[in-house]
């Protein structure tokens, strides 16, 4: 809960994954209210239900939205960008 210094961004994307041309970057103070581990987010999506993590409903919004928006870019990048395969 404390407060720290953070680079923050703020950006414009698309339903199609699309940056715009609004992209701004700042030096802020953030104050974390939540702590996400990256296993019980990732049951969370997956399954609806996590037995380690039941977010808020203004966490459980916010987590849907960057869902929503990491799998715009990943269809964005798999048509317009080189992916590369993961590798072991």
């Amino acid at each position: 809960g404390e407060i720290r210094p953070a680079i923050c961004c703020t950006v414009t994307v698309n339903k199609d994954g699309v940056i715009g041309d609004d992209i701004k970057f700042f030096a802020a103070n953030i104050k974390s209210h939540a702590r996400l581990a990256y296993d019980h987010v990732s049951d969370w999506l997956e399954n609806g239900s996590s037995e380690a993590w039941q977010p808020s409903e203004e966490i459980a919004t916010i987590v849907r939205d960057l869902y929503d928006f990491s799998l715009a870019r990943a269809e964005w990048r798999e048509k317009n960008a080189v992916v590369f395969p993961d590798r072991p």
